[in-house]
């Protein structure tokens, strides 16, 4: 039997490119050898967040006072709030078959291999297709000579499903996945201590981002190490001793290595056919195409940003490459960036042009609500008006940077919302209309 699309991969960028392949007619098959939803749905932006929110509302909750409310023999269960986010994140990965199900993609769970210009091999069976997407996605990096145990040294898998909060947490690396774990742990008790390569924390986000976030988060009791370089972590009775390279000890009882990921390029049989490879992913070009006509790759294996919005959106731009449509090159000015810590941050586009900033301390809601920090900052071309860029600190600010994203792209198809976000909905509705949307 051949297939018209077959796509490596049931993550994010696989899923929805197998649904939209599925809604245009053509005939669909869809390779994932662990989970469906990837690493995304199991192990990253939704359980993160559902375990997020379980621990910034009793953090918040020890503050009730402020509201002129009390709380008495404020406790947390660590096992409901575990389960409660693994039940979310098994609910949506049902929802997922579900999807493609009743689209009709054919789902194989498997490993599978590319074996040929046309040709995928999984359980031994070969299937053919006139279409390849690779869609793998990524895996974390990791530190030389620095083995992860899963038990006092841990990646972002590990750290999702704690057995207890550990009073010392060290972690490597001040990026969004980081930084979320820093609001996790400490909001359940451990004391944090981030250490990051680069000379201020949140590297990628404009210094006023990391300065602000640094002297909120400092006066809640984090410790930042910047500049700092790991040369060793060892075990020695139950603590963990983390050496950097100017000979800097940091003692904990526990330590998460969150330095990024990249690309799963591995075992999927580039070799076989000569698929080109640079810097840990697969080589394309604006179009998503390999070096080979009818190969495709989209997402986190193929180029970062790493983001599940950002892996959707291409993966559905790809199939409608494949099935002639006309389509631009995505402007990666336009991809949100989200970090769901307290408070929150948001940024995109060009940081440049005309500048209007807004102190969060001088809205009304946020003062009601008594969350005050931080500012919306806005970039706007000084030729024609047009918001070009924008960057937030504050409650929810990832859901008010839909906002700034439509008023610089108003066609709904084009559109890149933050995920996970309930902004997501009005997209999903808008496309529902025209029988385009993904989710439902």
């Amino acid at each position: 039997m051949e297939y018209d699309i077959a796509i490596i991969g049931g993550g994010p960028a696989g899923y929805a490119g197998a649904i939209k392949a599925a809604k245009l007619g053509l005939k669909t098959i869809l390779f994932e050898k662990e989970h469906l939803g990837g690493i995304c749905l199991n192990y990253g932006c939704i359980p993160t967040k559902a375990l997020l929110k379980s621990a910034i509302t009793y953090r918040k909750a020890k503050d009730f006072e402020k509201l002129g409310l009390s709380a008495e023999n404020l406790s947390y269960n660590l096992e409901k709030v575990v389960k409660r986010s693994r039940d979310i994140s098994s609910r949506l990965a049902m929802g997922v078959a579900f999807l493609l199900k009743k689209n009709g993609v054919e789902v194989v769970n498997s490993h599978a291999i590319i074996t040929g210009n046309n040709e995928i091999t999984a359980n031994e069976t070969k299937y053919n297709c006139k279409n390849i997407i690779i869609a793998t996605g990524a895996k974390p990096r990791s530190i030389p000579n620095v083995e992860i145990d899963g038990e006092f040294i841990v990646n972002y898998k590990e750290a999702m499903l704690p057995k207890s909060i550990p009073a010392r947490l060290t972690i490597i690396g001040s990026g969004a996945i980081g930084m979320e774990f820093a609001e996790i742990y400490s909001s359940l008790g451990s004391k944090i201590t981030v250490i990051e390569a680069m000379d201020r924390i949140m590297p990628n986000e404009e210094v006023e981002v990391s300065d602000t976030m640094k002297r909120i988060l400092t006066k809640r009791g984090y410790e930042f190490i910047t500049s700092g370089f790991v040369k060793s972590i060892t075990k020695e009775n139950d603590i963990i001793k983390t050496v950097l390279e100017d000979s800097k000890e940091i003692i904990s009882d526990k330590v998460l290595v969150a330095i990024g990921v990249t690309g799963n390029i591995q075992n999927i049989g580039l070799e076989n056919i000569g698929i080109e490879t640079f810097k840990g992913h697969v080589k394309t070009d604006d179009f998503f195409k390999t070096n080979i006509p009818n190969i495709y790759a989209v997402g986190d294996v193929a180029s970062p940003p790493y983001l599940a919005h950002k892996a959707s959106h291409e993966a559905i731009k790809c199939v409608e490459l494949i099935c002639g449509k006309t389509i631009k090159p995505i402007d990666k000015n336009n991809i949100p960036f989200c970090t769901y810590t307290s408070p929150q941050v948001a940024s995109f586009g060009v940081k440049q042009g005309k500048v209007g900033k807004f102190p969060m301390l001088a809205n009304g809601k946020a003062l009601t609500s008594g969350e005050n920090d931080g500012f919306i900052k806005a970039y706007v071309d000084e030729t024609n008006g047009k918001v070009i860029g924008a960057t937030m600190v504050g409650e929810e600010v990832t859901e008010l940077l839909s906002t700034f994203l439509a008023l610089n792209n108003n066609d709904v198809e084009e559109l890149m919302l933050a995920h996970p976000t309930l902004s997501e909905s009005i997209s999903e509705a808008i496309l529902s209309a025209s029988g385009n949307a993904i989710h439902i």
